[in-house]
């Protein structure tokens, strides 16, 4: 390795502890003894101060070039890719360096132009990330590229990366390179095979950052529904995307939609959907401590995944008599997930502004200064306010808060961009904290969400899209689904993956004619089984699913949704309320009793298709049949209560589970019910569903698949938001100590 005080003076030290035998050598005074090398490192510096004594070390510049044009293995990073040049021109004249690569360099002062950003780029497979820094070019037209380099926001930069024989040369420092890959098992050296093209693997792993590690991040906001969930997944993916390996945080949760992790505990779907974003198994650190509501007074704690019990909010706000201290504990989980993974992408909760709620916050300012977090103040422009709502929500914190705040975003941007480009100004002005971007309101990314504020807003699209119930030319063209708009719905990204498919029409509701008209109906989760059943019996919507069923409409229960379409609901116990009984729909023969233990666990399972009811199906379907059974269908069970045939009646189970139990109730193909949360992210599932609606499916587009959907709205997201978003900046901040 090639290593002076100035000349090749730039190399992660990380790079340097990879190696396990380094012998360095100075290129302005020293010859390098190559023909034991497996590696000549040639690192950044600044060549072009130090001319005349590489010029004069001629022996050494010999060297290096017989060694590239034996086979031999030369990686050369910026002031090291200059010295493998054929010269450098200054100011003061020409200077010949090793001539390994034909080009020239110009270090004068006239066409000194600054390179700087995160760079990455594709190379034989493998993905390479590191950063530019110079201020030298090459003299004439850039040079021919063998692949194309891309900066922190995707964008391509020309940057050109050199590809000879063995040697690897760029202006991009790499950080963190695996050598593994090209040392020969029998011998651990390298072999000098001219043909063999592997060079490095830079690693993305926590241990293995392609650039400097970065601070933590908050996205904190100026109040609820303002889009700090979406950014965050939005940032796990660029993160991803840029080589980091990140994962997401949020302290504490309120919400209703949760998600099961593989170790079968509970977390916020939000944070569920941002680590899928960073590409890595969500945790119950991720989301430590998440409340459920129960009703406008009491929630559901659930601390590590696991309930602890119903609280009142006014006592769990006082915290003053609690057994349990939910700060350290939520910190404890925060610390363990900051040993996985960088950097942590954390999400506030509401607004940073309620100071009443101050001294007991755990998820805001006090949990960034816990982490030592950039935070990030993200303000919803459409909703009005937001000049007050940002200025204020900063002049409201602590002088040692608002160092904390390091940029703004405006979120939900509609119209033209420049109109706010002098707004922008003053809120830099008055605030003093950069705006990092304004990004524009999008209704073509598809992002799973996990408030009931986007379900309400859900519900009154669909709404307004049928004040007069369906009409004749939806109901022939495609398979109408209704999801039965329940008072305490829970987990309703169940029905994501519908609302995308091009085969159907989705819509909530609890108005009876529209479920009369319906396909399919859904019964979806519910967190108060027994109220949602009661108000679905005194609403009329109950008497509807019955006719509709009656009148050869499919009806499906999800949860909530299949423990009312047994024969009964029975909480002696009162788990859930005062109601001891009520009688369900009656579609299928089980009965449900409400128990205090929550079930929590991720499943997989095949269909169920072996039952004689199937015997009297279509020819096609029978066809089609044990494509269904074959293929494996995951999800998982989040639930309360007990399930079991009523009296003597004989259950066809719905799905066969992997663990050799079986789940659910299957009627017949237009019967059904599930604990499965999930079900219909399974093109399989959704296929066997919509089977009795062949004819509308044969107008219809082929078979939906999700999960390469998500994938795909997750690489939206990311563009979308690193277009509007400085990324440099955003780096800045968080690597600047």
């Amino acid at each position: 390795m090639a290593r002076n005080a100035e000349s090749f003076s730039f190399i992660y030290q990380e790079n340097i502890d990879r190696f396990e035998n380094v012998t360095f050598f100075d290129p302005e005074t020293e010859v390098p003894c190559l023909d034991d090398a497996d590696l000549l490192y040639l690192p950044g510096g600044y060549p072009e101060k130090h001319l005349e004594a590489l010029v004069a070390n001629e022996t050494c510049r010999n060297a290096i070039k017989d060694f590239a044009e034996c086979g031999g293995r030369i990686q050369a990073e910026c002031g090291g890719m200059m010295y493998l040049c054929d010269k450098i021109i200054t100011d003061c004249g020409e200077y010949p360096m090793c001539g390994v690569l034909p080009y020239t360099i110009t270090a004068r002062k006239a066409d000194r132009k600054l390179s700087l950003g995160y760079r990455r780029f594709m190379l034989d497979g493998k993905e390479y990330r590191g950063h530019e820094f110079h201020y030298t070019q090459f003299a004439g037209e850039p040079p021919q590229s063998v692949v194309q380099v891309y900066n922190a926001k995707g964008e391509p930069v020309p940057t050109p990366v050199f590809k000879y024989r063995n040697v690897l040369a760029s202006y991009t420092h790499l950080y963190n390179i695996e050598l593994s890959t090209f040392f020969d098992e029998r011998s651990g050296r390298a072999e000098r095979n001219i043909e063999h093209s592997t060079f490095f693997n830079v690693q993305s792993s926590m241990f293995n950052l392609q650039s400097p590690p970065l601070h933590p991040i908050m996205l904190a906001g100026t109040g609820s529904d303002v889009g700090k969930s979406i950014l965050a997944a939005a940032f796990c993916r660029i993160f991803r995307q840029d080589g980091y390996n990140p994962a997401p945080f949020k302290a504490q949760n309120m919400a209703l939609n949760s998600y099961a992790t593989p170790e079968g505990l509970e977390i916020g779907r939000a944070q569920a959907v941002q680590a899928e974003a960073a590409g890595i198994p969500c945790h119950t650190d991720m989301n430590p401590l998440l409340l459920k509501p129960q009703s406008d007074h009491t929630s559901q704690v659930i601390l590590h995944g696991r309930p602890l019990g119903n609280k009142n909010a006014y006592d769990y706000w006082r915290r003053g008599n609690s057994e349990i201290d939910f700060r350290a504990e939520v910190c404890a989980a925060y610390d363990r997930l900051a040993t996985r993974y960088s950097p942590i992408v954390m999400e506030g909760a509401g607004s940073i502004s309620e100071i009443n709620l101050r001294d007991t916050d755990l998820v805001n300012l006090p949990m960034a200064r816990h982490a030592k977090a950039d935070v990030i103040l993200v303000g919803d422009i459409d909703r009005g306010g937001v000049f007050a709502s940002v200025y204020g929500s900063i002049a409201l914190q602590t002088p040692e808060d608002k160092k904390l705040i390091k940029g703004i975003i405006i979120n939900k941007f509609r119209g033209d961009m420049r109109l706010f480009d002098e707004g922008r100004r003053m809120l830099e002005e008055i605030c003093g904290v950069p705006v990092l971007g304004v990004v524009p309101y999008y209704k073509d990314i598809h992002i799973e969400e996990e408030d009931s504020v986007p379900l309400a807003r859900k519900s009154s699209i669909f709404r307004s899209a049928l004040p007069l119930g369906l009409s004749k030319n939806l109901q022939s063209s495609k398979i109408i689904i209704a999801v039965v708009m329940l008072q305490h719905l829970s987990n309703y990204t169940d029905f994501d993956s519908l609302e995308q498919d091009p085969r159907i029409h989705l819509f909530y509701t609890n108005n009876v004619d529209d479920i009369r008209k319906a396909d399919i109906i859904i019964l979806p989760g519910t967190k108060s089984t027994l109220h949602d059943l009661y108000e679905l019996r005194r609403n009329g919507c109950a008497q509807a699913i019955v006719k509709a069923r009656r009148d050869g409409a499919t009806v499906l229960g999800i949860c909530g949704g299949y423990q009312m379409m047994g024969v009964e609901v029975c909480d002696p116990d009162h788990v859930e309320g005062d109601i001891e009984r009520l009688p369900g729909l009656g579609l299928l023969p089980v009965s449900t009793t409400m128990s205090g233990e929550k079930i929590t666990r991720q499943v997989s399972a095949q269909l169920n298709l072996q039952s004689s009811i199937f015997n009297v199906q279509s020819s096609m379907f029978n066809l089609q049949s044990s494509m269904f059974n074959l293929q494996s269908l995951s999800g998982y069970e989040i639930h309360m209560g007990e399930t079991h045939p009523f009296g003597d009646a004989k259950v066809s189970p719905l799905l066969h589970l992997s663990d050799g139990r079986e789940d659910g109730c299957l009627v017949d193909n237009k019967c059904m019910g599930t604990y499965v949360h999930g079900i219909l992210d399974n093109t399989p599932f959704v296929d066997f569903l919509l089977q009795p609606f062949s004819e509308k499916m044969a107008k219809a587009d082929s078979p939906f698949d999700y999960q390469a959907f998500k994938e795909e709205q997750y690489n939206e997201l990311a563009d979308h938001v690193r277009r509007h978003v400085d990324m440099d900046k955003l780096y800045q901040i968080l690597t600047d100590d």
